[in-house]
């Protein structure tokens, strides 16, 4: 007998406990957290007889979950980007909460530079920033359902991103109904979002979002880069940034949550400083034009001969185009500037574009190459060669300036002077 009854109290104690596992195990795998802001209601009755009645009496406790501190989801529009020093790069950086409730969260940058560039600086946008999160409990037709009073710190035209039919898509919340907390006699009112699909994403019907799914508002920052100088020309620098973004709220061991962005999780910023540089070159060089002229290309000359003189102009950079080239030279003291054919100067750019535009100080009032018109030109006086496509301004004012300089472009310029 006393076998029997044991047996029949260990089967029911086994019962009860596969009865909890299998309600624990429903519980976990359909919520994964809970709202914060949600009210944990719960009530004790006790009844008893007094007489030929049955009475009861009752106690309730009111608990409200807290927001659980999670790393947010950080995404940057472009991970490399490219500037000459001084320039402005601008990161587009999208954070979206994963966390249960409100949190606010703290933004520092965290800034290296490579030998080859000086400091650079940076400048954030919307830090810190507040981000709301909670935990779905039904959806319906364009609507998601929460716990009730959850949803105090959402506010229309706030967008947010949850996982619909297993992708992560993005709503507009366009209606709120705050719903209310179970209190004693009054069941629980589930709060609803209504969320509008941005873009491409999906309407949300009752089927296509699992209950127990995150709800993270997301928010859109900027990184304003301006990259340092470089410290050797021709060579080209790096400047890599990456965030650091802690919660203010905590985990569930009460401390709060930092996260750094990486090249692991490639939200990490790396800014090409580009360095191009300009090689130049003069020689005394043979200088033929239609009409027969030659110059002398020989360390020694004699009073009345010509000296010729050939300047390379190089982008020795693989890529990157440099701007306001400006070549300046003198007439050489001894010598008088004389004309090439009906010019007194002539480029080479590749592309027979012809003469170069010329100045000379205190003489030339002609906008574009010096004409035949002018008579020679005197030792000491400035020459300026504004080369590359694009160079512009007033040249009888003294206003012109260089143009761009594309990569690996070669320019040739030539003049030619007599010996006093």
């Amino acid at each position: 007998m006393r076998s029997e009854r044991l047996n029949r109290i260990s089967k029911t104690v086994l019962s009860g406990l596969v009865l909890i596992a299998l309600l624990a195990f429903s519980s976990s795998s359909a919520f994964a957290a809970v709202s914060a802001d949600a009210t944990i209601f719960n009530q004790v009755t006790v009844s008893y007889a007094s007489g030929t009645q049955t009475l009861t009496a009752t106690a309730d406790v009111s608990v409200t979950v807290i927001t659980l501190a999670a790393i947010p989801t950080i995404s940057v529009d472009k991970t490399t980007d490219t500037a000459i020093a001084g320039g402005v790069v601008v990161y587009t950086y999208t954070a979206r909460s994963n966390a249960n409730g409100e949190d606010t969260y703290d933004l520092t940058t965290i800034d290296s530079v490579d030998a080859n560039v000086s400091a650079s600086t940076d400048s954030s946008v919307g830090t810190p920033f507040t981000l709301w999160g909670g935990i779905v409990l039904s959806s319906g037709a364009d609507t998601i359902g929460l716990p009730g009073g959850s949803v105090a710190n959402v506010a229309t035209n706030e967008t947010v991103e949850l996982l619909v039919n297993g992708s992560m898509q993005r709503y507009t919340v366009t209606a709120i109904s705050g719903g209310t907390a179970e209190i004693a006699g009054t069941p629980e009112v589930p709060a609803l979002l209504t969320l509008t699909p941005i873009g491409t994403s999906e309407a949300i019907t009752s089927t296509n979002v699992n209950a127990g799914t995150q709800v993270g508002e997301y928010s859109i920052f900027y990184v304003n880069l301006t990259v340092g100088d470089i410290t050797t020309p021709g060579t080209d620098g790096t400047h890599t940034t990456n965030l650091t973004f802690t919660t203010n709220a905590t985990d569930a061991g009460g401390t709060v949550v930092t996260y750094t962005t990486s090249a692991g999780d490639t939200n990490e910023t790396v800014t090409t400083v580009i360095s191009p540089e300009i090689t130049i070159t003069k020689e005394s060089s043979n200088i033929t034009t239609g009409s027969g002229f030659v110059s002398n290309n020989s360390t020694t000359a004699k009073p009345g001969e010509i000296i010729g003189y050939k300047i390379t102009v190089t982008n020795t950079h693989a890529t990157a185009a440099v701007s306001s080239v400006t070549v300046s030279d003198a007439v050489p003291a001894y010598t008088t500037l004389v004309k090439i054919g009906s010019d007194f100067a002539t480029v080479d750019d590749g592309s027979a574009s012809g003469p170069v535009n010329i100045t000379l100080v205190n003489t030339d009032t002609e906008d574009s190459t010096i004409g035949s018109g002018d008579a020679g030109i005197n030792a000491g006086d400035s020459i300026n060669f504004y080369i590359g496509t694009s160079n512009h301004g007033d040249h009888s004012a003294g206003t012109v300036t260089g143009g761009s300089v594309a990569a690996g472009a070669i320019y040739i310029i030539e003049y030619a002077v007599k010996v006093d």
